[in-house]
Parts: C-alpha cells; sequence; structure tokens
C-alpha cells in the first residue's frame, strides 16, 4: 500500500481502469486541511469482495502498528528498536537479571539508529526493569490503540460504495 495526497475527497473503493478491471482501495483518510487529503491506496486486478477489501485494509493497519512498536519508543530520551528479535532479547536480559539476584549485569543494549547509535549499560535489576516494563507498557498502548482504530472501520461505507460502481 502506497500513501497518497489529493486534492479531492476520493471514494474508498472505485474502478480506476474499466478495460483492465483495475480497482483502487483506500483506507487510513485523513484530512489535510486546505491540502485535501491523504489516503493510504492499494491497486487490486478485479472488483474485490467485502472480504478482500477487509484482507487489504486490516493488512495495512497491521503494518502500521507494527511499525509504530518496532520505531516509536524511546526510554530516557534514547531511541529504541522494538523489533521482535530486540523484545525477546530485552525479556530475555531481564528474566535472567531477576532470576539471578543480578549476577547477569551489567548488560548492554544498543539504542538509537545505525548513525546514531548509542550504547547503554544496564548495572542494577531496578533500572533493567524499569526500561522493560516502559517498553512492554509502550508495545501494550500501541496495539490497544492499534484495535480501536480496527475496530472504528466503517466498512459499510465499502459496501456502499462498491455498490455504486
Amino acid at each position: 500500500m502506497r500513501k497518497i495526497h489529493g486534492g479531492g475527497d476520493l471514494p474508498l473503493i472505485e474502478c480506476v481502469d474499466v478495460r483492465r478491471g483495475t480497482w483502487a482501495v483506500r483506507c487510513d483518510k485523513q484530512d489535510d486541511g486546505e491540502n485535501g487529503y491523504s489516503y493510504a491506496e492499494v491497486f487490486v486486478s478485479h472488483k474485490p469482495s467485502l472480504s478482500e477489501i477487509k484482507e487489504i485494509v486490516i493488512g495495512y493497519y497491521n503494518e502500521q502498528i507494527d511499525r509504530r512498536i518496532v520505531e516509536g519508543f524511546s526510554w530516557n530520551g534514547k531511541s529504541v528498536w522494538l523489533s521482535t528479535e530486540n523484545q525477546f532479547n530485552y525479556k530475555a536480559a531481564a528474566d535472567l537479571a531477576v532470576q539471578t539476584g543480578g549476577q547477569t549485569l551489567p548488560v548492554t543494549f544498543k539504542f538509537g539508529s545505525g548513525e546514531t547509535a548509542d550504547y547503554y549499560e544496564f548495572t542494577t535489576v531496578d533500572e533493567l526493569m524499569d526500561f522493560y516494563a516502559h517498553a512492554m507498557a509502550y508495545v501494550s498502548r500501541v496495539l490497544a490503540e492499534g484495535w480501536q482504530e480496527k475496530d472504528g472501520i466503517d466498512w459499510s461505507a465499502y459496501q456502499e460504495e462498491e455498490g455504486e460502481v
């Protein structure tokens, strides 16, 4: 899916090429004020059913949620990459530190991006647990916000527009 910006209020589903049978499915409509609207948009080579539309739209939102989890967390002013692998590593380090009474500490993690990498050394169980608790709270919050976004989708708008074409 790609993000587009346009001056008009485009329909959520639209036949964009009758000869080829190409349809646009749009979601995540945002009012950009004077600049019109922005949408996420994908093209399919046939008139999609409502179940296909749901799969496309839910897939888009799931990708956005995943991206926010991975790229959006910061702790003590440091950008933290919360990939699934890193989440596992943080949990393993926190669990081991608790189970051993801190004997596995210090542990160092690389925060930031490749260009602005910042290494942080955790020396106490409390500090490591504070970091891990904040990271997991962030993941839970982003997931809850994503569920709310997906639950708020008005699927009838896709059916009405689909029926008009």
